[in-house]
């Protein structure tokens, strides 16, 4: 009951604040009338479409709902946390509001920015929150069990319409007469459809439809297919054709959907009934731009000959009509619009889409609530440590300057926990011999959730002797539901190949559950045909955050108490850990945002040049720092780890002529400059790891001195035949050591495009890391 009673709460603030939109969307079309396309007047309802089904909306500063302060509670009642003090969503349910809670009740419940009174010890407010937490009125339960009553009878009256209509389909024949079906091809190639669409006919009603989610059908009664000219059949065909090209079935049912679930609002069922009419007309227009306007009088007078000899009785509302609305003036309506088409005006416009846009921004967020920067956190609002974001932690925000990688490698804990957005556990305690050697972090953009896998690795003399990983990710399902879909949708076959060919071979599982200090650890293990051990996955949940560990490889298996004491020793990471877990072995990470270039001093050993753009338009495409084998290569072990920062480059227009590809980097020197102009000769490292030499000649530009490399391919005489050529330049800034790589797929070498690039390198200064945002 209690998630019945949340949900409907949920409903009550997500209709009230859709009903806002709805009237908004009904405002700008009645304003614009004159202005607004057909297609875009009918786009706008999407947006109230969203705002019925969506269950959360970001916040924004834009949000029309500051005004109203609707939203922020459907939101709390998605994710069933606790709802402030069981604080109901907004000013529209007070009534219902204070009727939730018991009469003996001394204190009305805290509302947001309120105290707790005085004479109330802090022991029995908590208990009081309590108790009034799982009390509410027998008028909103009611009201529950009737909302979820009413939207599953229309949910199941839809689902019958559908199979009822599937079963109609076996009942009608097939169309199969030369000239109509020759009309239905013409129709559908005008319309770029590219998949056919079976036309049935019958007796079973008077007016043509589009049915069928997946797949489309037509209903063509055999009345008009006897008596309609070839053109009039063209125009029916073409209308119930641009309903399925425009996707009209979808939407109509996401439509019906959406007023299943808020039937009790009576504004969404005037929504809906005007959202399609205006699809009615907007798919009119997506025929007339198909048959200009010269056809429109003649489309027009077939809707109004098929209204006087066929116009049904009755009509199912789950369908897709030609007829479309027939009230008087809903067919004025699309009468005019047929008579004042012009051609082009089915099109959506820059202007229109930004619109759209802007009307999103505005109906599509929530209003944003500033976080106090100082001071406790009031009660009403409780965090854990799995939901509470990095903005409450006052963390500067980041800019993202490349984004490139789905995973991002990083060496170091706390630069994760810091741009994550969720804190996680680590662990204290590993077993002997194994150390932290990477993290990946996946973005929400990318992952669809927050992601953070760390590696641990037991290395002996460079074998490796072991390994496991740890994902954390803020839970969006309990454990169950997690561990359920793990075990019927994943890992379930392994590819094999034998050659060229390939078989799929079937995975076994075996699944386990025990306790660590009272947390609940649910283990699987991956069984492949003879290995009974192939695999092993442990996953739990603590303070709103899914955790999983894997262990994989036939020879590095841990037992379960070592797993045990691994988990039993998580805890949110302090400076100790964040010290810890900085890897010494990943020498290659990628630069990705604003934090990643302020901490290159300190990776690299100086401040380096970073220019973000080239001339002619040659921009800075993606970043990393990499150990001495990408700069030349190294002497020796130690000279291996010193590390280097690269800057890849590409035209903006790389459909235009001129540089194609161009490397930047930069390293200590180390006398590494005057050892190459000694001898003459630059190493490369070669794919198979050797040596690649390559000579160099010194050469002078804009009066500074510089050694370049005559052409080559990166591993010598291992390279394909079909691998572009490289010139390298190399010049010395104090003790720094630059290098510069263009491939000869461009302007040929010493050209004046390559010169003015090497000439603004050269003059560029190092980047200004205190005034850098």
């Amino acid at each position: 009951m209690d998630i019945l009673i949340r949900a409907f709460l949920w409903f009550l603030d997500a209709t009230a604040a859709a009903s806002v939109v709805l009237l908004l969307v009904l405002a700008v079309q009645r304003l614009l009338r004159r202005r607004l396309s057909p297609r875009l007047v009918h786009a706008l309802w999407l947006l109230v479409l969203l705002r019925l089904l969506v269950p959360v909306f970001p916040d924004s500063p834009v949000s029309i709902f500051h005004l109203l302060q609707l939203g922020k509670a459907s939101k709390q009642a998605v994710v069933l946390e606790p709802l402030a003090e069981n604080r109901l969503p907004s000013e529209m349910v007070e009534n219902l509001h204070y009727a939730a809670f018991p009469k003996t009740q001394m204190h009305p419940p805290l509302m947001e920015g309120s105290q707790q009174p005085a004479n109330v010890p802090a022991r029995q407010a908590d208990e009081g929150t309590e108790q009034a937490g799982l009390s509410y009125s027998l008028a909103l339960r009611l009201a529950a069990v009737a909302w979820l009553a009413g939207a599953a009878a229309l949910i199941l009256y839809v689902a019958a319409f559908s199979v009822k209509m599937g079963r109609q389909r076996r009942r009608l024949e097939l169309l199969t007469d030369p000239q109509i079906v020759s009309i239905i091809e013409d129709c559908r190639l005008r319309l770029g459809i590219r998949e056919p669409v079976p036309v049935y006919t019958g007796r079973q009603g008077k007016s043509p439809y589009l049915s069928g989610l997946f797949r489309p059908w037509i209903y063509l009664p055999q009345e008009m297919a006897r008596e309609l000219s070839a053109s009039q059949l063209a125009h029916i065909l073409l209308h119930e054709l641009a309903h399925h090209k425009r996707k009209d079935i979808m939407w109509n049912a996401i439509g019906s959907l959406a007023l299943a679930i808020h039937w009790m609002n009576p504004l969404v069922w005037i929504g809906m009934k005007r959202m399609k009419a205006d699809r009615e007309l907007a798919c009119d227009a997506c025929v007339l731009e198909v048959l200009g306007e010269a056809e429109a009088v003649p489309y027009g007078m077939t809707i109004i000959e098929c209204l006087k000899r066929f116009s049904p009785v009755g009509r199912q509302s789950e369908l897709l009509y030609f007829f479309g609305p027939n009230q008087q003036m809903e067919m004025k309506r699309r009468i005019h619009m047929i008579k004042s088409f012009k051609k082009g005006s089915y099109k959506l416009s820059v202007a229109a889409v930004l619109c759209v846009g802007m009307l999103g921004a505005a109906t599509l967020t929530n209003a944003s609530s500033p976080v106090p920067s100082t001071g406790p956190v009031p009660a009403s609002a409780p965090q854990t440590p799995g939901s509470q974001s990095a903005s409450t932690e006052s963390v500067e925000k980041e800019r993202i300057l490349f984004d490139y990688d789905f995973q991002r490698p990083y060496a170091s804990l706390e630069k994760v926990v810091k741009i994550s957005g969720f804190k996680f556990k680590v662990p204290a305690a590993l077993p002997d011999g194994y150390r932290f050697t990477v993290i990946h972090f996946a973005p929400k953009e990318k992952a669809g959730t927050s992601l953070a896998s760390l590696r641990f690795a037991k290395t002996v003399e460079g074998i490796n002797h072991g390994s496991f990983r740890l994902k954390a990710q803020p839970a969006e399902a309990d454990l169950e539901a997690v561990t359920d879909d793990f075990d019927q949708n994943d890992f379930t076959t392994i590819t094999i190949m034998d050659g060229d060919k390939k078989t799929e071979e079937k995975l076994e599982k075996k699944k386990e559950t025990f306790n660590v200090n009272g947390q609940k650890i649910v283990k699987f293990t991956i069984q492949h045909g003879d290995e009974k051990d192939f695999q092993r996955h442990y996953f739990w949940q603590d303070q709103g955050v899914q955790y999983e560990i894997t262990n994989s490889g036939s020879n590095f298996k841990f037992k379960d108490d070592e797993i045990i004491s691994i988990i039993g020793s998580m805890k949110y990471p302090d400076e100790e850990l964040y010290k810890r877990f900085i890897s010494e072995e990943q020498l290659n990470e990628g630069i990705y945002d604003t934090g990643d270039v302020k901490r290159l001093p300190e990776a690299i050993g100086f401040v380096p040049k970073f220019p973000f753009e080239l001339p002619g338009a040659i921009q800075a495409d993606r970043a990393w720092i990499g150990d001495k084998m990408n700069f030349s290569f190294p002497e020796n072990e130690a000279d291996k780890k010193n590390r280097d920062l690269t800057i890849f480059y590409k035209p903006k227009d790389e459909t235009k002529a001129g540089v194609k590809r161009v490397k930047l980097q930069q390293i200590k020197n180390n006398s590494m400059y005057e050892t190459m102009k000694k001898n003459g000769t630059v190493a490369f490292e070669r794919i198979d790891g050797e040596k690649n030499e390559v000579k160099l000649q010194p050469v002078s530009i804009a009066g500074k001195e510089l050694l370049k490399t005559v052409s080559h391919k990166t591993d010598g005489p291992l390279s394909s035949a079909r691998e572009a050529e490289l010139v390298v330049y190399f010049w010395k800034e104090d003790d720094v050591c630059l290098k510069v790589t263009f491939w000869n797929d461009g302007p040929a070498d010493d050209s004046p495009e390559r010169n003015r690039i090497l000439q603004f390198l050269m003059n560029e200064k190092p980047i200004d890391l205190v005034n850098f945002k």
